[in-house]
């Protein structure tokens, strides 16, 4: 069962802000973590994470810290995962800027060294838009679809649909109809 709190939509002048109270997925894993596979933990996570590849810039909070680059390598509802070039430490609250489109404020869940470079998981706390996005239209069925799959959104379009379907009743009906009938059909293709 999804564990969320309410939301709210407010307006800063050409930005568009969206409080949210989510909690941290009580499976995943916290701290510095060197060893641990990131893809073995996959199955225990309940929400779809959305393969990406988007660059971002980050910057740890409450000091004088100038942005360094990353990448968004996942994404979900509630969460993401950045590939950044330092390490980040469990509770850091953090800024995490999306080509001009998006600032999520968030804070590190995880930090695990691959390679020469380190996964960064990030619990989503806030996000703030230049624009608003899927707010004033309703979703097209090839954006729940692609939302529904897992793939062809980009990490500022997952948000905003995630948004929007927090906001309008008509597309979050539409939404749980079509989760029930993917589920039906991936469960009737599966016993074939």
């Amino acid at each position: 069962m999804e564990q969320q709190g309410l939301s709210d939509l407010t307006s800063h002048g050409d930005s568009t802000v969206l409080n949210s109270a989510v909690q941290a997925d009580p499976n995943h894993s916290t701290g510095l973590d060197k060893t641990a596979d990131p893809e073995s933990e996959i199955e225990k996570r309940r929400e779809v994470r959305y393969l990406c590849c988007d660059p971002a810039e980050v910057r740890a909070l409450g000091g004088q810290a100038t942005y360094l680059p990353a990448t968004v390598i996942d994404i979900s509802r509630s969460g993401m995962r950045l590939e950044v070039a330092i390490c980040l430490f469990r509770g850091q609250e953090i800024e995490i800027k999306l080509q001009a489109k998006a600032i999520i404020l968030g804070e590190v869940r995880y930090s695990r060294s691959v390679k020469e470079a380190f996964h960064i998981g990030v619990r989503i706390v806030d996000v703030f838009y230049s624009r608003r996005p899927y707010m004033s239209d309703h979703l097209h069925e090839d954006q729940l679809l692609l939302y529904i799959g897992g793939k062809g959104l980009n990490a500022t379009e997952v948000l905003g649909v995630r948004d929007h379907l927090r906001l309008c009743k008509a597309c979050s009906e539409q939404y749980s109809h079509a989760v029930k009938l993917t589920k039906r059909l991936r469960h009737g293709a599966s016993e074939l």
